[in-house]
């Protein structure tokens, strides 16, 4: 059996998990620097990304510091300066990839550059292809996104794709004299097919191209079957590249999973790596599983239920909007809606797609202007480990482009307590409009105490009663992981914490519908109490600027 390539996307795929995940440059360097003791090749992201640049760059210099004999991987879409972006990135690491890919699918090609004909997909594939082997990467390697679908719909123009980046890689591999083969990532990006349908997608690729070519699979688990599609197209097939995150996160439901196809591997005696199958290695696999997860602000997926329909990456979500079904295959047919989350791998037509919305006036020919907000934006959801709302993402942009200073209701200072009878007292101190207020309230509990306060200081001050109603309550225990794990010595293991959950946040989102707006609040704290205070201020305070400002501006209210 040809050599097991185990292509770890945790640092990519992973985190567009819905739900939120994020994280730091150190604690994206400690999680790398945990993921590649179990695979050969760690993804990082886009270089095109400026927000993961820097990240990619870090974790490259940590890995050359350390010499670690693994692979580093970048994403880049079919361009130009994705391209480039990404052989500056790499330029110094000895076993780099660029890992191409375009959507091929029907459902794709219809929306992207315009609905352009099978003809200028060869050209752009071949053309982008042999840019990309020009360059000084150790390996190429192009996904056919959505495969599958274009596999279903027309073997033949999967198999034309294929037969183009062949075309690119020869003519660009020239200059260069690579030995190794391109590979083939064919994913099942919405997770539609069957073992069965796939495994005839991958036959009919085999026998189009046999040996010329590696393969590589990259499946979704929207139906449940990534783990087993996996290993099906190893055993049967003998595709040697598995893509696989760490405890299955990724997109809607996530992908293959790291852990779990290690030690699938690992006990049929498939894994041919010493360094992945050392007997203290496999000994710390859950352990470095839990700390990766920690490090992210996760405990466990989201349940299933609910991660299908979400999407977070910038790269999916513009055409999701436009047709939920080129990213969905879950969707209302079933009773379920369709969520677009703002979080670390958001992009800048995300953000103008929410301002759009919300009927929000700046100017759309500012694309520095926009991407500096946006990767503000993505900053704030890395250090957050969660997404960011429309409330939020408009209370920003009006500081952002009109600047405007919010000093309509300010809190200077408050004071919460549980009496003895077990209710919640709070004392609320500050100014609205620039007058001064000072609030004692006593209710059920925190929630009640924080938005009854704050809803009372406001219907005085404007003169008129208005209602806020409590629409939705989302807490989430977010892990912290101790700084004294994000650093160690040159040539030593990182390490890991015994006690996974032993310090946490609690994060609380909370959404309000005042007359016909939809607002959002959201607050992290260890101590529960001052979270769910928190989220409440956070909510009615951006509200009120809100419902001001957009008065002023003549726009409508945020909706739902």
């Amino acid at each position: 059996m040809t050599k097991i390539e185990l292509f770890d996307t945790t640092l990519r795929e992973g985190f567009q998990t819905p739900g939120g995940i994020g994280a730091s440059l150190e604690e994206r360097v400690y999680v790398a620097a945990l993921i590649q003791n179990y695979v050969n090749w760690v993804e990082l992201g886009m270089p095109a990304n400026n927000v993961d640049y820097g990240i990619i760059q870090a974790i490259r210099d940590r890995f050359l510091q350390e010499r670690y004999p693994v692979g580093i991987a970048v994403l880049a879409r079919c361009n130009d300066m994705d391209i480039e972006r990404s052989a500056q990135v790499m330029a110094s690491y000895p076993q780099s990839l660029i890992h191409l890919f375009v959507g091929t699918s029907d459902e794709h090609r219809s929306h992207r550059f315009g609905g352009k004909g099978k003809g200028f997909y060869i050209d752009l594939i071949r053309e982008s292809v042999r840019k990309a082997a020009e360059k000084d990467f150790s390996r190429v390697m192009f996904s056919p996104e959505d495969s599958y679908r274009t596999f279903k719909s027309d073997p033949d123009t999967l198999l034309d794709f294929i037969g183009a980046a062949i075309e690119g890689y020869d003519h660009g591999n020239k200059s260069v004299g690579r030995q190794q083969r391109m590979v083939f990532n064919l994913p099942d990006t919405v997770g539609y097919s069957t073992i069965s349908e796939f495994s005839e997608m991958i036959a009919q690729v085999q026998k189009r191209y046999g040996d010329t070519i590696e393969l590589s699979v990259h499946g979704h688990n929207d139906n449940g079957m990534s783990n087993a599609q996996a290993i099906h197209m190893l055993e049967v097939y003998g595709v040697n590249w598995l893509q696989t995150t760490f405890a299955q996160l990724g997109e809607r439901n996530g992908i293959a999973s790291t852990d779990l196809i290690v030690k699938i591997l690992a006990d049929r005696g498939f894994l041919a790596d010493s360094r992945i199958t050392d007997v203290e290695n496999l000994r710390l696999l859950d352990p470095t599983m839990n700390a990766i997860l920690w490090a992210l602000g996760k405990e466990v997926p989201q349940e299933h239920g609910y991660r299908p329909n979400v999407s977070t990456a910038g790269i999916h979500t513009d055409l999701a909007i436009r047709d939920p079904r080129t990213y969905h295959i879950r969707d209302t047919r079933f009773g379920s809606n369709i969520y677009i989350e703002l979080g670390p791998t958001s992009g800048s037509r995300q953000v103008m797609d929410v301002l759009d919305k919300n009927n929000f006036v700046y100017d759309k020919n500012d694309k520095k202007g926009i991407e500096r907000f946006t990767d503000r934006l993505k900053t704030e959801a890395n250090e957050r480990k969660s997404p960011l709302s429309e409330t939020h993402i408009l209370y920003r942009a009006f500081m952002e482009f009109h600047g405007i200073k919010d000093d309509g209701l300010v809190i200077d200072y408050f004071e919460v307590d549980t009496t003895s009878l077990g209710k919640t007292q709070l004392m609320v101190r500050g100014k609205i409009d620039g007058g001064p207020f000072c609030e004692m309230h006593r209710a059920n509990g925190p929630v009640e105490a924080a938005v009854e306060a704050l809803m009372k200081i406001i219907n005085f001050s404007n003169g008129h009663e208005s209602e806020l109603v409590l629409e939705s309550y989302n807490p989430r225990v977010i892990p912290k992981l101790e700084r004294k794990y994000l650093e160690w010595a040159t040539g030593t293991r990182p390490r890991i914490p015994l006690q996974i959950g032993k310090e946490s946040d609690l994060a609380v989102g909370l959404t309000f519908r005042n007359g016909s707006g939809v607002y959002h609040g959201w607050s992290r704290n260890e101590n529960s109490t001052l979270a769910e205070v928190g989220a409440v201020f956070d909510g009615i305070q951006k509200m009120y600027a809100l419902q001001k400002w957009m008065s002023t501006q003549k726009v409508s209210p945020i909706s739902p």
